[in-house]
Order: C-alpha cells, then structure tokens, then sequence
C-alpha cells in the first residue's frame, strides 16, 4: 500500500482507483461503485481505470483553484 501524499501536488496527475481509495478515505468496492455510476470522471484504458488528479480534487469539492492554493 502506497503512503498517503503530504500534499495535493505531490500527487500524481493521473491516478488508478487503489490510489483513489485512500485519498476518499472510503474502500476499493465503493471507488469502484463511483466509477460505474459515472459520479467520478475516469477514462477506461482496456481494463484498466484512470483518474485525473483534477476530478479526484473536483469530486472532493476543492476544484483545481483551491488545490493549486493549497
């Protein structure tokens, strides 16, 4: 299991859903019920689920002007 980023910039710009979960603070089922019912932006690669760093942000209510103040 990969440590939790000290900050939002440290993260990755494009992230899978196992670095999604402990980000939401929520399980892999539930990550992955986000994706399915399309409340998470996310692009399919084959079988394999990407998600930019922004919509992560997005989602959590912080947008991308108040990560990039953080």
């Amino acid at each position: 299991m990969n440590p939790r980023p000290s900050s939002y910039e440290a993260l990755p710009w494009v992230l899978t859903p196992e670095e999604v979960a402990p980000l939401l603070n929520v399980g892999m089922c539930t990550v992955y019920e986000l994706l399915r019912s399309k409340q998470l932006k996310h692009t399919r690669i084959g079988v394999q689920y990407r998600i930019l760093k922004q919509d992560v942000l997005a989602f959590m209510g912080q947008g991308s002007q108040t990560a990039e103040a953080v």
